[in-house]
């Protein structure tokens, strides 16, 4: 009940929203887009890190579009993706460049791009609603939030500011081979003696959302499989910074504490992202929740399996040629899967119940069958 009165009061924020911006957009009327010097497309909290990998070919292609102009990607995540012609700036940063951007983008829904909008003489993209918004003419396009491939967002957003562009991307698309900017790697120094000649596992254990986590036991029963069958040599644990990464990075090691400590190399809040993408794209096998260190798996690792609760990997795939072998597991007899709205969480005890068709049993077996193949 409470889910539901949160998604009516949200739906009707955007909705008045969205009024709000037709109405300036109207009264702020510009002409075509002209003398485009400084473009800056707006990637603020709480869009994630998996969002910007998802969205990386339409924003390259943004810049294609606008080569001769200076283009800023804001954005809190750290610089992860080779972008050509592109500068990656703080959001701070942009705060305190006052009136300084002739064209801002949201190219993604993201309520917080929306106070920006007079930052600059021309806007556009995604503000209040997933259909695109301007204050210059422009064709409207839009997106549906839970049934469609994320990218399609950004392709829309290119055929929006380029057709011919627009297109292109809209055809790789199809045929599923769509140019991702290359994720940058950095060896962590710890990789030369405890890594470099194991066969190990990249675990990423913890999602940041209730709704799609499995039961962090049940990551404890895959890794004594793992190490009692020596079907690995090691478990690299991966995790962020925060409190609660530690926490349950905490509560899986001591249900493990019947494992040689060796076998384990804990880089919980140890490395930054591109490191983190180094140790997966080195790795034997990436097992892992739907969330960002997935989404570097797709595009590097050998092996990948991930564990989806309330998102359609079909949305979520790369649609490119994948370097590795890449397997899902999703819950079985769920009415209600894909259960994310796009705008708020799923109810995380429903969630919970649904997961729990996705035994370890299960997992171990794609695990092995994975193991099995080469890349």
């Amino acid at each position: 009940m409470a889910t539901t009165l949160k998604i009516q009061f949200k739906l009707i924020l955007m909705n008045f929203l969205y009024l709000l911006l037709v109405i300036q957009s109207f009264l702020k009327r510009r002409e075509s887009l002209q003398n485009i010097k400084r473009i800056g497309i707006l990637f603020l909290p709480r869009l994630g890190i998996g969002d910007l990998v998802m969205l990386s070919p339409a924003i390259q292609k943004i810049a294609e579009i606008f080569k001769g102009s200076e283009i800023f990607l804001i954005t809190w995540v750290e610089p992860i993706l080779d972008f050509k012609g592109i500068t990656i700036i703080k959001p701070q940063e942009f705060k305190n460049r006052r009136r300084q951007f002739d064209l801002l983008i949201s190219p993604t829904l993201n309520l917080r791009h929306l106070p920006f909008v007079f930052r600059a003489k021309y806007w556009v993209g995604y503000f209040a609603k997933p259909k695109i918004q301007a204050n210059f003419p422009i064709k409207k396009y839009s997106y549906h939030l839970r049934l469609e491939h994320y990218l399609w967002r950004g392709i829309r957003l290119v055929k929006a500011l380029n057709e011919q562009q627009g297109n292109f991307l809209e055809k790789e698309a199809h045929n599923k081979n769509v140019v991702y900017p290359e994720l940058i790697c950095q060896e962590p120094s710890y990789f030369e003696n405890s890594l470099k000649e194991e066969k190990y596992l990249a675990l990423a254990p913890i999602s940041k959302w209730a709704d799609r986590q499995w039961p962090i036991k049940n990551f404890g029963e895959i890794i004594r499989k793992i190490f009692r069958d020596r079907l690995l040599t090691k478990a690299v644990i991966l995790g962020d910074k925060s409190e609660h990464d530690r926490r349950l990075a905490n509560a899986l090691l001591e249900n493990l504490q019947d494992i040689p400590k060796d076998f384990f190399v804990d880089a919980v809040g140890k490395n930054s992202l591109s490191q983190t993408i180094f140790l997966i794209k080195n790795s034997h096998l990436f097992l892992g929740l739907d969330s960002s260190p997935a989404h570097f798996a797709y595009l590097t690792s050998p092996r990948a399996l991930t564990i989806f609760i309330t998102v359609d990997p079909i949305y979520r795939v790369p649609l490119t040629k994948i370097p590795g072998v890449i397997r899902f597991l999703c819950p079985k007899n769920c009415p209600k899967f894909p259960c994310y709205s796009g705008l708020i969480p799923s109810e995380a005890k429903q969630c919970q119940k649904c997961a729990s068709s996705i035994t370890t049993a299960v997992v171990i077996n794609e695990a092995e069958q994975l193991l099995k193949q080469n890349p």
